[in-house]
């Protein structure tokens, strides 16, 4: 019997969180027999408290109940009683070992340190972000369940952004540089014929370094996230079993989460009667519908997708959902690309310019000709959304495209930078100076981790 207890200042944040995310992890594993899991405070003033009600409510969201929890305090004779005190930050571990009078048998342990991070896990009780809580705990949670199982989560490298900030270009330098492939995290460049408005790699960028989920799906046809976990976990089991590394390499955050997080989705046959009803209603409506059913928040571009939305909706009303519950399948580092604001809508405008002169809006003509629907390319946004209306002659003008255009760019990057922003295990790299070998290093020591 391998006992845990979770500690933080109060005990009705961070550490009920993580027993509950560890009590459902052991739960999923199927070991509920060989562990005894808890949680306690190194202070008195929440004692005999329930979980803080938004603590509460983000467990919910993943399907986890806390009910008949009350805060407890840590007090000396629990050292014997357990064999390994996990805190969420610096002050718990400083309070527990002067509690204990020292930690002779090493059982004192930040959470974070089992996912490898030397951080504190978020407090939110201070931020008033949950969502980055619990990703902190329950990567944390993760990470403890795979050590104390001898399950090791293998390692992938992620790179993210800001668009138009050279994702692609060191994606490959550091696949050349560590023997590995990419992996695109693109929720555009899945589909093929999309290739300028999407920036996808040409094959002369790509440098020899083979690229994986590209190109994987036809115009029209539906394709979920749930879609590209499947085929991003297929291609880096793969890439694992060749003995190389996997670089996942995109700015779909949504995407990104779907596999560094371990999104869990519910498998909810189709229903022709709802899905004819969810079709009538605005993109809006059903973004509204879904937040109130799950707690999803979504962006970049995610919001306004209404054929997914349509199926998103569709699982979270079907008999018997439940909320999915996530479980990270690899340990990954991830790596944030982005400049100044200035210099990024600098490059957004050398780049649409660029794009427009290799024949961006003779691709968006293309596609409609070749059989790509209006709705399809509408819901694409961006690039295919404002050509299309170029080419219905709802703006009058290329001058009007590229004005409209660019500024409808420059929103999504800002809106990408607040959702990366949220997650405090990134590590920005500094792109006015020399990020390539910043980058490097900070994959050499990952990779070199135990």
């Amino acid at each position: 019997m391998i006992r845990l207890l979770f500690v933080c200042h109060g005990n009705i944040c961070r550490s009920p969180m993580a027993e509950y995310v560890m009590k459902d992890l052991v739960k999923q594993a199927g070991l509920e027999g060989q562990f005894t899991i808890a949680s306690a405070a190194t202070s008195t003033e929440e004692i005999g408290n329930p979980v803080y009600p938004p603590a509460r409510r983000k467990l919910a969201q993943h399907g986890i109940s806390c009910a008949g929890h009350a805060a407890r305090q840590l007090n000396g004779a629990d050292y014997g009683r357990w064999d390994y005190f996990l805190g969420m930050d610096g002050a718990n571990l400083r309070n527990m070992r002067r509690l204990f009078g020292g930690d002779p048998e090493g059982k004192v342990t930040a959470l974070l340190s089992w996912a490898g991070e030397d951080r504190d896990i978020s407090d939110p009780w201070y931020t008033g972000d949950f969502e980055a809580t619990w990703r902190d705990v329950n990567a944390g949670c993760a990470g403890l369940l795979a050590a104390l199982t001898q399950e090791k989560l293998p390692k992938l490298v992620v790179v993210l952004g800001t668009t138009a900030c050279g994702k692609s270009g060191l994606g490959v330098e550091l696949a050349k540089r560590f023997d590995g492939e990419i992996v695109s995290a693109d929720s555009r460049q899945v589909y093929t014929g999309l290739d300028l408005g999407t920036g996808k790699v040409t094959e002369e960028e790509m440098q020899g370094v083979p690229h994986h989920m590209l190109d994987v799906v036809a115009p029209n046809q539906p394709y979920s996230v749930a879609d590209f976990q499947a085929g991003a976990y297929a291609a880096i089991d793969d890439i694992l079993a060749r003995g190389k590394i996997p670089f996942l390499v995109g700015g779909s955050g949504l995407y990104v989460r779907a596999v560094t997080e371990g999104f869990a989705f519910a498998n909810v046959a189709p229903d022709p009667v709802l899905r004819a009803e969810l079709e009538e209603k605005s993109a809006e409506e059903l973004y509204a519908i879904l937040r109130e059913k799950t707690g999803a928040v979504l962006s970049n571009g995610e919001e306004y997708n209404h054929q997914r939305l349509v199926r998103s909706v569709e699982k979270a009303l079907g008999e018997g959902w439940e909320a999915p519950r996530a479980r990270p399948r690899y340990r990954s580092l991830l790596l944030g690309v982005n400049f100044p604001r200035e210099t990024v809508c600098r490059r957004i405008d050398d780049r649409l310019q660029a794009r427009l002169d290799a024949g961006m809006i003779e691709e968006v003509a293309n596609l409609r000709s070749a059989g790509a629907t209006d709705q399809f390319l509408e819901g694409l946004g961006l690039e295919y959304r404002y050509i299309l209306r170029y080419l219905k002659g709802e703006l009058s003008s290329l001058e009007e495209l590229k004005d409209e255009l660019g500024r409808a760019i420059k929103r999504f990057a800002k809106r990408q930078v607040q959702w990366f922003h949220r997650d405090k295990g990134v590590l920005w790299l500094d792109m006015e100076g020399d990020f390539l070998t910043q980058a490097a290093q900070a994959v050499e020591q990952f990779l070199r981790e135990p």
